[in-house]
């Protein structure tokens, strides 16, 4: 039960083979039980620079890591954008992104976010859906009706690839109608 002195032996591991991985994991877990979660964090990150492209958990971790124990949910966000970036396909990145940037109130940074997803999209639905949300995000929380437009009509272009979707043109006819933008509504 004495940590510092596994930390000792850890670090002195560390400084043959740094980037042995069962070394890290067990100097992150250490950290954790130890409380001293910024270095845990970096144990993390060492993790994840050893095996950079193989690291969608280690980000979910330091994701988890940076808003549940250190209370910094803007890292968490930037965490889970990384995850995103390497499995593009994995639902819970989005989620997550969504869920922190709505509870912190940080709508600009939802709206990027939400693009950034439906840039790195494989799937033209998923994509739409992306659009989608940061246009309703633009409309409703932050009053930009012409940013709001603008996306609508990107998620129509995407949309009209694989489908018609009709929810996004009534989108547009209800902000050009409340607007009372008749030229371009026609």
């Amino acid at each position: 039960n004495d940590r510092d002195r596994a930390l000792e032996l850890l670090d002195r591991a560390l400084e043959i083979l740094p980037s042995d991985a069962d070394a890290l994991r067990a100097r992150f877990r250490l950290l954790v039980r130890g409380g001293r979660h910024e270095l845990a964090r970096f144990a993390l990150l060492g993790l994840i620079r050893r095996d950079p492209a193989g690291s969608f958990g280690l980000w979910l971790e330091v994701a988890r890591l940076d808003e549940q124990r250190l209370k910094r949910p803007q890292d968490a966000v930037a965490a889970y954008e990384e995850a995103a970036r390497l499995r593009p396909e994995h639902p819970l990145p989005a989620i997550e992104i969504s869920r922190l940037l709505r509870s912190t109130g940080d709508h600009r940074r939802l709206c990027e976010s939400l693009r950034t997803l439906a840039k790195g999209a494989l799937a033209s639905t998923e994509r739409v859906n992306f659009l989608v949300q940061a246009a309703e995000v633009e409309e409703l929380l932050l009053n930009d009706d012409r940013a709001a437009l603008t996306t609508l009509a990107a998620a129509d272009t995407a949309a009209s690839e694989t489908m018609l979707d009709a929810s996004i043109l009534e989108s547009m006819e209800r902000i050009l109608v409340r607007r009372r933008n008749f030229d371009e509504l026609v």
